[in-house]
């Protein structure tokens, strides 16, 4: 609820911004995109005391329930999402540093979601999942692929990779580019292997009979 506010007056700039300058030109659009920087606070209010807490629970000595998929994904998706968000600084919106920049950021979130799925949606439903191998390793294979795919995509930016292409157009004569390019395949088909392990194990245990 902490972030609320933030997000009101974010919204409530945005369309006041909306209503008084569009289309008035250059000036809308520059501070329509400058208000993206107040996502951040909510996000900070989030992950700070998420670190915190974690941080008071091993400086007591206690261990971490890596066990749990739950704990997997809430440790995993903040990682990725600030990866994603430190990225977004350096894009420049022509190269593939921008989708890079969203593909963290969206990936955390959706390792947010997938932990609310194994720790609060699928045993309110009764149909928990066991803590099985599968499990673990399917957060750690989404997670990190899309960890690798972003950053593939970053270094491929960097030397001039356009966007939306593909194949020949990418001209990928740089090694960077060329390197870039490969990790982001690689991570996003471990992403992807990740991602449909998830709906079918919680689609297995959705349609199980009782």
């Amino acid at each position: 609820m902490s972030g609320f506010p933030v997000l009101a007056i974010g919204g409530g700039l945005g369309l006041w911004i909306t209503l008084n300058q569009a289309p008035a030109g250059d000036r809308y659009w520059s501070q329509s995109t400058d208000l993206q920087y107040l996502l951040a606070v909510p996000a900070l209010l989030f992950g700070l005391p998420l670190m915190m807490a974690i941080s008071k629970v091993r400086r007591e000595g206690s261990p971490l329930p890596w066990a749990d998929p739950a704990f997997k994904c809430l440790a995993l998706a903040p990682l990725v999402f600030t990866v994603g968000g430190v990225l977004g600084l350096f894009v420049d919106g022509a190269d593939t540093r921008t989708p890079a920049h969203y593909h963290g950021v969206i990936a955390g979130i959706n390792l947010s979601f997938m932990g609310l799925f194994y720790g609060l949606f699928l045993p309110l439903l009764g149909r928990p999942l066991k803590r099985t191998k599968a499990v673990a390793a399917q957060i750690w294979m989404f997670g990190g692929g899309q960890l690798l795919a972003s950053i593939g995509l970053f270094l491929a930016g960097g030397y001039g990779v356009p966007r939306k292409t593909a194949g020949a157009a990418q001209n990928l004569s740089d090694m960077g580019a060329y390197v870039g390019m490969f990790l982001n395949g690689i991570g996003a088909l471990i992403a992807v292997i990740g991602g449909v392990m998830f709906i079918w194990m919680v689609a297995r245990a959705l349609l199980a009979r009782d």
